[in-house]
């Protein structure tokens, strides 16, 4: 009996002393964005300051009209930051990053090269995610795109991520972590 005591409770002791010395996740950071609550949670210690833009009243180029709302965040590493815009249009849009902007802004405006979009689920919604590396200024960039509205590639509210922030120490636990909800009321 006593051997057996010993096989259960050791591991016991083992898993909860893990338990206990692993370190408390990180607080989810908030933010209003128009309409919207944004949570995330970037797992690092870096100091950030959010700077949250005017809302902006535009149309696209086959003049759809929309409303942009966008923040950055910017970090004491002056060379990394993060930007977070939500886009309400008027008309549904269908979201195509792999042949649309997001590379060639990625290619032609950062001189990026190997840029790669994938799919991927973000805050719980089906998107896109576009990878660069062997930017201008050694920087690596990454744009994330979903619909908080969609049904498949289709809606009218957009939610698009793109960060300069290493994928190791911030962009990732972004993505993982990141949560956008309408106000109530709004």
């Amino acid at each position: 009996m006593r051997k057996y005591l010993s096989l259960v409770v050791i591991p016991a002791v083992i898993l909860l002393t893990a338990l206990v010395s692993l370190p408390a996740s990180a607080k989810l950071e908030s933010f209003e964005l128009g309409s919207y609550l944004v949570k995330y949670d970037l797992n690092n210690t870096s100091e950030h300051n959010i700077s949250i833009a005017k809302p902006r009243y535009s149309e696209t180029f086959s003049g759809i009209t929309y409303v942009g709302y966008g923040a950055q965040l910017t970090f004491a590493e002056a060379r990394f930051l993060v930007t977070i815009a939500i886009i309400e249009y008027k008309y549904p849009i269908l979201l195509e990053p792999s042949i649309g902007t997001t590379n060639k802004l990625l290619s032609a405006n950062s001189d990026c090269r190997d840029v790669v979009t994938l799919r991927r689920n973000i805050d719980g919604y089906r998107g896109y995610l576009t990878n660069s590396s062997d930017c201008r200024n050694d920087t690596q960039g990454f744009v994330a795109q979903f619909l908080l509205d969609g049904v498949s590639d289709s809606g009218k509210t957009e939610c698009l991520i793109a960060s300069t922030y290493p994928w190791e120490n911030g962009t990732s636990s972004l993505l993982k972590t990141i949560h956008v909800e309408r106000l109530p009321g709004q």
